[in-house]
C-alpha cells in the first residue's frame, strides 16, 4: 500500500481545504435555517429533542445513532446547539469540530457530542475512501466547515422542506419508544392517587435539573428570572407546544393569588404576545420562550402529569396557597432544596423503564 496517498498526516491539508465561497453561502444557510420558516414553537421542539436525546444515551434508555445523514445531523446541531450556545454561524463554521462539540457539551449536551464525533469520524472516512482509525486522529482538529464539505452538505441543504427530518424522525422514536413506558410507570406511581409535589418534578421526562436550567436561561434572555415566577410560568414553558403537543390551561388556583392573575401568567408565557408593542420585543420574547415543548414528545407522559395537577393538592405549587409560605414565589427554593430527593424519585423511575426488555428499540 503506497503510505502516503492514503496516511491523513501527509494529506490532511489537502482534504481539509475549503473554498472561499463554500465557507460563504454555508454560514448565509445556518443564518436562514435559524430565520425562514419557522413556526413560533419550532426552535424549542428541536431544542427540547436534543436534550430529550441527551437525557435518554446519558440513562440508558433509548438506543440512536445519527448514522443515517451525518451532514444533516451536523446542521441540526449548528443550527439549535450553536444558537444556544451563543455563537454567531460564521464562528460555528470555523472552530474545529472538538471545539464546538465541547461547546455542546457546556449547554448540557455531552452525551450527544461524543456520539456526534463517532459518527462523524465514520462519515468523514467513508467520503475519503478510507477506515475511520486514519481518519480519527485529525479529524477533531478539523473546521466544522471541512467537515460539511467532506460530508457533501451544500448550501442549498436544510433551506427547502422540512429543515431538519432527523428531529422529526427521532421525536417519533422517542414517543413510540420512551414515551409509553414512562408514562406506565407513571400511572404506576398514580395509582393511589396523584403523588406528592418532589414525585411529580421528578415525573417530567428529561429531569427537573435541566428542566429548570433551561427555562430560567429563558426568562434571564427577557430580564425576568425563575425564581420570581410562580410554578405554572415554569410548567407551562417546559410542556407546551402548540404544534404537536397542547397548551396548558392551569387551573386558577396556579394562576391567582396575591398580586398575580391569568393576565399575568398568559403574557409572561408569550400567550398573549400581542399586548407588547414594540414588534422586535415579540419576536425576541417568543423566540426566548419558546423552549421544550415536551408535550409534544411525550404525550402521554405529559398528559399524566397534567391530571394529578387538575386533581391533586400541591399547596407548594399554588399561588391560593401563598399564606402558607413565606413568598408566594418560594416553590423554587423549595424544588432547589429537594433536588436530591427530586432526583432520587427520577432515578427510581429511570431504572423501572430501563429494566423493560428494549432488545427491539430501532437503530437508525
Amino acid at each position: 500500500m503506497n503510505r502516503s496517498s492514503t496516511h491523513p498526516i501527509r494529506t490532511g491539508p489537502v482534504w481539509q481545504a475549503v473554498p472561499d465561497d463554500y465557507r460563504h453561502d454555508l454560514a448565509g444557510m445556518v443564518r436562514a435555517l435559524g430565520m425562514e420558516g419557522r413556526g413560533d414553537d419550532a426552535r424549542g421542539r428541536y431544542l427540547a429533542s436534543l436534550y430529550a436525546l441527551e437525557w435518554a444515551f446519558r440513562r440508558g434508555v433509548l438506543e440512536y445513532r445519527p448514522n443515517r445523514d451525518p451532514g444533516r445531523w451536523m446542521l441540526l446541531l449548528l443550527d439549535v446547539g450553536g444558537a444556544r450556545a451563543g455563537l454567531a454561524p460564521d464562528e460555528r463554521l470555523a472552530l474545529t469540530l472538538d471545539a464546538f462539540l465541547a461547546r455542546l457539551a457546556t449547554i448540557d449536551l455531552p452525551e450527544l457530542a461524543r456520539i456526534t464525533r463517532d459518527v462523524l469520524v465514520v462519515g468523514v472516512a467513508r467520503s475519503l475512501a478510507t477506515t475511520p482509525a486514519l481518519v480519527e486522529p485529525l479529524v477533531g482538529r478539523m473546521s466544522v466547515a471541512s467537515v460539511l464539505y467532506r460530508l457533501g452538505v451544500t448550501s442549498a441543504t436544510g433551506v427547502f422542506g422540512d429543515k431538519h427530518p432527523q428531529a422529526r424522525h427521532f421525536r417519533r422514536v422517542l414517543r413510540e419508544r420512551v414515551d409509553d413506558a414512562w408514562a406506565r410507570e407513571l400511572a404506576h406511581l398514580g395509582r393511589r392517587g396523584p403523588p406528592n409535589a418532589q414525585q411529580l418534578l421528578a415525573a417530567l421526562p428529561i429531569a427537573f435539573d435541566l428542566c429548570a436550567r433551561t427555562v430560567r436561561a429563558a426568562l434571564l434572555r427577557v430580564g425576568e428570572d425563575l425564581a420570581h415566577v410562580p410554578f405554572a410560568v415554569f410548567y407551562a414553558l417546559v410542556t407546551d407546544a402548540r404544534r404537536g403537543g397542547r397548551v396548558w390551561l392551569p387551573a386558577d388556583r396556579y394562576v391567582e393569588g396575591g398580586c398575580y392573575d391569568r393576565a399575568s401568567f398568559e403574557l409572561t408565557v408569550g400567550h398573549t404576545l400581542e399586548l407588547v408593542r414594540s414588534r422586535k420585543r415579540r419576536h425576541q420574547r417568543s423566540s426566548a420562550l419558546s423552549e421544550l415543548g415536551l408535550s409534544a414528545i411525550f404525550p402521554n407522559s405529559i398528559a399524566r402529569i397534567d391530571d394529578w395537577l387538575e386533581r391533586g393538592a400541591y399547596p407548594v405549587f399554588q399561588l391560593d396557597a401563598a399564606p402558607a409560605l413565606a413568598s408566594e414565589r418560594d416553590w423554587y427554593a423549595w424544588a432547589v432544596a429537594q433536588r436530591v430527593r427530586i432526583a432520587a424519585h427520577h432515578d427510581r423511575l429511570v431504572d423501572a423503564v430501563t429494566a423493560l426488555d428494549r432488545a427491539h428499540q430501532p437503530r437508525d
